[in-house]
């Protein structure tokens, strides 16, 4: 009874235990904050671009932001904001944005190695290991002079067709290049768009300079791209951080009550059972040290020991008589053995426990004979 309800008492302590850590994990876990992918025009991080987004917002009520394809009623001399996409091997969609362009649009794709994307070529100029990003250098455009951090290691392979827009001392970092009616500007430096670097040095004046927006009666951030592959949700994100704290706590709960009910999980062992005299390996083992030791005689006592319990428990022929005795009362109950055989056997038993010492020959021949008889007594 005692026991009955310490153990009823130890599941209510279990049970309130993990209530109280589920409760405490709950209320203790902060609210983190929200993590954004660099470049997108709704993030406030440092890496985001809410803050240019959001003055053009301020400044012109024809600034947008889309998350598909250009579509063919698209109006044309329209600004469209490409920033940090990836190298599209989608043709479909690369054919979509040429069209675009040669409809009389401008694509602006800011992206630090944009080789290979839209023909353009882009070179490794500076070692990135090496270059200090958060010194200024000075960049050149057309008509002005600006100081500003390059972050990008690529340089961009202008033609003769290309209109250079900014260099520096290592090559182009903004070019171009007409398509059709439209045009394709490529800039190297997407960071100068960031709510972290967008105002540092001169970055802020080189961004309107280059691209000029009020010339263009509707500026669109383009985020085809965060939405094309992976999405904008991380998968952890998709339930809530209370939900992923059950789901552990459980699973901590779990493991606890297999353990508790003493649950199995390795290979089931069968035991012994109480009628084994001696194990397999320790009979072999005793076996060895008598042969090996040349203890012949030991073994026939041991061996001799035995067979008389043995006979005692089962005929109740006393343990001191002489084998002669023995076995005349064991001749009418042991088919396999004869008189004759019974008193070769006696007579063969005593001269050899009266010896001092025994040969192998002796040894192996009487106790097979032992051990034969040992048998028929021990089955019948």
């Amino acid at each position: 009874m005692n026991s009955s309800k310490f153990h009823k008492k130890t599941w209510i302590v279990g049970v309130v235990f993990f209530l109280l850590l589920i409760l405490l994990s709950f209320f203790s876990t902060s609210d983190s904050p929200k993590q954004y992918p660099s470049f997108l025009t709704e993030s406030p991080s440092l890496t985001g671009t809410k803050a240019i987004y959001t003055y053009l917002r301020q400044q012109s009520d024809d600034v947008t932001r889309v998350t598909s394809l250009p579509h063919e009623e698209t109006n044309t001399e329209e600004l469209r904001m490409m920033i940090n996409p990836p190298v599209l091997t989608d043709k479909v969609a690369e054919e979509s944005y040429l069209e675009y362009i040669e409809k009389g649009n401008t694509l602006v794709i800011w992206k630090e190695n944009p080789n290979d994307l839209f023909g353009i070529e882009a070179t490794l100029q500076v070692d990135p290991y090496t270059k200090q990003t958060q010194q200024p250098s000075q960049v050149q455009s057309p008509n002005n002079s600006y100081e500003a951090v390059i972050n990008s290691a690529y340089r961009l392979e202008s033609t003769e067709q290309d209109n250079v827009l900014l260099e520096d001392s290592y090559g182009v970092l903004a070019l171009e290049r007409r398509i059709g009616d439209g045009h394709l500007i490529v800039i190297t430096e997407p960071n100068w768009l960031t709510n972290d670097q967008i105002t540092d040095y001169e970055h802020t004046e080189i961004i309107f300079d280059t691209l000029s927006f009020e010339r263009f009666p509707s500026i669109t951030f383009d985020e085809f791209h965060f939405h094309s592959s992976n999405g904008l949700v991380s998968p952890l994100k998709i339930f809530p951080g209370w939900a992923y704290v059950l789901f552990v706590e459980g699973i901590i709960f779990a493991l606890f009550v297999l353990w508790y009910q003493g649950k199995r999980f390795g290979p089931i062992r069968i035991a012994r059972e109480e009628h084994v005299r001696l194990g397999d390996e320790r009979l072999n083992a005793v076996a060895i040290w008598h042969l090996k030791g040349k203890n012949y005689k030991s073994a026939i006592l041991h061996q001799v020991d035995y067979l008389k319990e043995a006979i005692r428990e089962r005929y109740g022929i006393p343990y001191d008589n002489s084998w002669q005795k023995r076995m005349e009362h064991l001749v009418p109950t042991l088919e396999s053995l004869s008189t004759k055989d019974a008193t070769y056997f006696a007579q063969e038993l005593e001269t050899v426990l009266n010896k001092d010492k025994i040969n192998k020959y002796e040894f192996l021949t009487l106790s097979a004979s032992i051990e034969k008889i040992r048998e028929e007594v021990e089955t019948r």
